[in-house]
């Protein structure tokens, strides 16, 4: 359809509408004289927000201890290039996932963020809840989401020194 001329400032703003997804733009130009170029286009992506579609965790409800190792996931929908953590309630907060293939990121690219974290901090916790965040390239933040699933993290206590007091007429000792 026609529109006016207007004079070219060097960049537009142009609002775009309808759902997220490749948008086709055209432009033409003319000069001074009224002669008019081609109709240019090129194709841009619209997009306007980050989804995550489901964050997880495999516990499986069995407490945790140190060393032990839980794998997390965030889906965010299928976007790569994007950042994504999740946090431990009362335990760890902003822990990274990856989407390289590296981490216990499982493939590459593909929009599901991983990582194998192992517990070392100390802090013990029941029934924790765990939240996933996202933000993707364009800098687009997701609601965060939380897993079906809790965490329990039971640390037991680590000693590093034992003293015994031996009373041999008394044939006990004391710890």
């Amino acid at each position: 359809s026609a529109v006016a001329w207007e004079a070219c400032s060097g960049t537009r703003a142009w609002p775009l509408s309808g759902p997220d997804g490749v948008k086709r733009v055209y432009a033409q130009f003319r000069n001074s004289q009224l002669v008019e170029t081609s109709v240019v286009s090129d194709d841009i992506l619209l997009d306007r927000a980050a989804v995550i579609s489901a964050v997880t965790e495999d516990t499986g409800g069995a407490p945790q201890t140190r060393n032990d190792v839980i794998h997390f996931t965030v889906d965010a929908n299928g976007e790569a290039g994007g950042t994504a953590t999740v946090d431990i309630a009362g335990h760890a907060a902003g822990i990274a996932l990856y989407d390289d293939g590296t981490h216990g990121d499982s493939v590459a690219g593909d929009g599901v963020y991983e990582v194998d974290y192992p517990i070392t901090q100390p802090q013990d916790v029941t029934n924790a809840a765990v939240t996933g965040h996202f933000t993707d390239t364009h800098g687009n933040v997701a609601t965060p989401v939380t897993a079906a699933g809790t965490v329990t993290v039971a640390i037991a206590p680590q000693i590093f020194n034992v003293q015994v007091v031996p009373d041999s007429d008394a044939g006990t000792a004391v710890v």
